[in-house]
């Protein structure tokens, strides 16, 4: 019995033996796949991953590595993981020599600067982290090239402070820069200068060639007064065909006229588009600092009301911001106050100036003009405040207050007279007219006071009637679909007077003043008075002469045709009690 238990234990014992040979071969086994898998991995990684040890001398390198770095993976064992980035200068915190400092980091994440065999360099993503191994510290570095990402956040960054058609910085770069540059003008007492600068007359460009010439206008200008510049200058870009120029390091005011006069010869030559030849220009202000402390916001806003005075002033030229113009720039914005005030307030008015037929004497007609009933200035002529409306858009609801004024008194004409009261003319500016609603406005006007539409007339001045404007064009279709009238305001005075009698749908002809004045003692207005008079009525359309304030020229017209007149000869603008109580005489 002893034997047999003797010989049934070492059985069991060989059993376990056995087994434990067998787990100890699949243990084997299976950390030789997890080797194999993770030598698979690491020489097939994106990233380069390298071994260090806490001296930083490179271990083991994968391929990935010797592809980034330009070298053989044996060959970078043994070397110091420094030489494979550039010193930034950076020995704070976590860097040693402008690198990781591996002996005292435990884990970390940060960007440096790669070296490749070559010397060329590119940005890194770097990952490092320790772990130990038996009584020995490593550190893992996982790199990353990151030149893709940072070309893409270059793009982003360029965009965000670029115009995109030009490539000239924008509105948010320029003032950036200038910002900086005020504050080097300061310390170096040396003035610097903003010149505002606007395309003269891009629109009619722009509308009659169409958006593809205009943008490629935008690039040439640009071009060229890049070119003009010196390298230290910033020209930037603010939309439409506003371009806007930063000179620093000017000796005085006359230093930025220098600037000012090289952009306009910059454009003299005509621009070639589409196989025709355009001439451009520009109207500058200057606005230079000066011993005042200035912010970027007070230099943009001199320059820009110098330019403006350029462009009232003929345009193609310069103007520098001066004493004179601050106070007209104050009185400016205290009228711009006063004006949304009074429109609050219910202070703009209408007048009317009548229209008289030659034929029968008749008030065929009324013009209605809008005034500015003041609480201090009494009446305010509209040559002061309708600029300023215009500009800042107040002309829009302004518009449509006196609008309403005009056809409300119209039907009080209607109720009174019937098909004998006069027609009503209200003046349209462009900007009305591109104006969204402006056809619904007109519409619930005359089903509201009016019998008819032909009981209301519209007034566009010759050179915001442009026939390419297509929005203008739908608007004025629209318009004349209503039946209401049309007059074409200030003829002569345009860049295209002939082409309008046939393009434009207009019923009416007003001959701007500047002629009929001439008529005193001019033949050559006399002459083409009488051509306009013929042309218009070989068209079908009727003739209204303007500003009419002499016998002679009320004589002189009636014998060359004219068909209506208007004027101070026969009547000055009259308010509406006034002029009702003149049409019941």
């Amino acid at each position: 019995m002893e034997r047999r238990s003797s010989r049934g234990e070492r059985n069991t014992a060989s059993f376990r033996e056995s087994a434990l040979r067998r787990q100890l071969a699949r243990t084997e086994h299976e950390l030789q796949i997890t080797r194999d898998r993770l030598d698979l991995l690491f020489d097939n990684a994106v990233d380069a991953i390298l071994t260090v040890d806490l001296g930083g001398i490179i271990e083991s390198a994968n391929p990935a590595a010797g592809r980034m770095f330009r070298y053989h993976p044996d060959d970078m064992v043994g070397t110091d993981v420094r030489g494979l980035m550039v010193d930034e200068g950076d020995h704070s915190g976590d860097a040693h020599d402008g690198v990781i400092d591996l002996r005292t980091t435990l884990i970390l994440n940060r960007e440096a600067t790669g070296a490749r065999r070559d010397g060329s360099t590119f940005p890194l993503e770097l990952v490092v982290t320790q772990v130990e191994l038996g009584d020995r510290a490593l550190s893992t570095v996982v790199a990353r090239d990151i030149t893709e990402r940072k070309a893409f956040e270059r793009r982003l960054t360029h965009q965000g402070t670029h115009d995109p058609l030009t490539g000239l910085p924008n509105r948010t770069l320029f003032l950036d820069r200038l910002a900086h540059a005020l504050v080097t003008a300061e310390r170096t007492r040396r003035p610097l200068a903003v010149l505002f600068c606007d395309i003269d007359r891009f629109k009619v460009v722009n509308d009659s060639l169409g958006h593809t010439a205009g943008d490629a206008l935008l690039v040439a200008v640009a071009s060229r007064f890049r070119t003009a510049l010196r390298t230290i200058d910033t020209v930037a870009r603010f939309g439409g065909d506003e371009f806007v120029i930063l000179a620093e390091d000017m000796a005085d005011e006359d230093d930025a006229v220098v600037v000012a006069r090289k952009l306009a010869a910059s454009l003299v030559a005509p621009v070639r588009i589409d196989d025709q030849d355009i001439h451009v220009s520009a109207s500058i202000g200057i606005a230079v600092t000066g011993h005042d402390s200035m912010t970027p916001d007070d230099l943009l806003r001199d320059a820009d009301v110098a330019m403006y005075r350029a462009k009232s002033n003929g345009r193609a030229r310069h103007e520098l911001f001066d004493a004179d113009l601050r106070r007209q720039a104050l009185q400016r914005l205290d009228t711009e106050n006063a004006l949304r005030r009074g429109m609050g307030l219910r202070e703009f008015v209408v007048h009317f100036q009548p229209e008289i037929s030659l034929t029968d004497g008749r008030i065929v007609g009324a013009e209605a003009l809008v005034r500015w009933e003041h609480p201090d200035r009494g009446l305010v002529s509209p040559a002061e405040f309708l600029p300023i409306a215009e500009e800042t858009g107040l002309i829009v609801p302004m518009g449509e207050d006196i609008f309403t004024q005009a056809c409300a008194e119209a039907c009080r004409w209607h109720e009174l007279l019937g098909d004998d009261a006069p027609t009503v003319w209200v003046n349209v500016s462009g900007r009305q007219l591109s104006s969204p609603g402006v056809v619904d406005i007109v519409r619930r006007s005359v089903e509201q006071w009016l019998p008819r539409g032909d009981a209301l007339g519209l007034e566009i001045t010759e050179t915001d009637a442009v026939p390419d404007d297509e929005r203008g064009r739908r608007t004025v279709q629209e318009l004349t679909a209503l039946g209401i009238r049309l007059a074409i305001d200030d003829f002569g005075t345009g860049f295209a007077s002939l082409s309008y009698l046939w393009r434009f749908p207009a019923d009416v002809i007003k001959i701007d003043q500047s002629f009929v004045r001439r008529l005193d003692d001019d033949r050559d207005a006399t002459v083409l008075v009488k051509a306009m008079i013929e042309m218009a009525h070989s068209l079908g359309k009727t003739i209204v002469a303007e500003g009419v304030e002499t016998e002679q020229q009320l004589s002189r017209l009636r014998r060359l045709g004219c068909d209506t007149v208007q004027g101070y000869l026969l009547h000055r603008p009259l308010s509406a009690p006034v002029m009702e109580g003149l049409l019941t005489l």
